[in-house]
């Protein structure tokens, strides 16, 4: 998806997810410079307990013709650099086939579009290229 249209990056798009995460190394890059403050604790996947951040607003992402304003917990861990909760894919319409293991997403043109599901965990983030843009850049994965 591509986040504050800077920069391409895989969501984790979990629907069971209780808040939005986002990696403090995408926040810098996004050059995010304000955080509200968020003095929850959350227990991850992997059962630790972590202490966010704080909380980044103005976060956007565009995806198959959709564009969406959200605002997620920052965490210092490079698991991920994005996760999505169930209210953000409820907002860009996304519907989950659990019966075929399939992600659809539901388009303006009221057609429901299968949506590609990347199993690979390489998490990297990719610079959207411009024509003003370098070409070297253009295949260059920061991370």
């Amino acid at each position: 998806m591509k986040v504050n249209n800077l920069y391409y990056v895989n969501v984790l798009m979990v629907g069971e997810a209780v808040s939005n995460m986002v990696s403090l190394d995408l926040i810098k890059k996004l050059e995010i410079k304000v955080l509200l403050k968020d003095p929850g604790k959350y227990t991850t996947a992997n059962g630790q307990k972590s202490q966010a951040l704080g909380i980044a607003q103005c976060i956007i992402i565009y995806f198959m013709e959709k564009l969406l304003r959200f605002s997620s917990s920052v965490y210092n861990h490079s698991a991920f650099l994005l996760s999505s909760e169930r209210k953000v894919l409820h907002k860009l319409k996304a519907l989950i086939g659990w019966n075929l293991g399939k992600w659809y997403i539901k388009t303006s043109k009221r057609s429901n579009v299968e949506i590609p599901i990347n199993f690979d965990t390489n998490y990297g983030i990719r610079k959207i290229v411009t024509s003003d843009s370098i070409a070297e850049d253009e295949t260059e994965i920061e991370k």
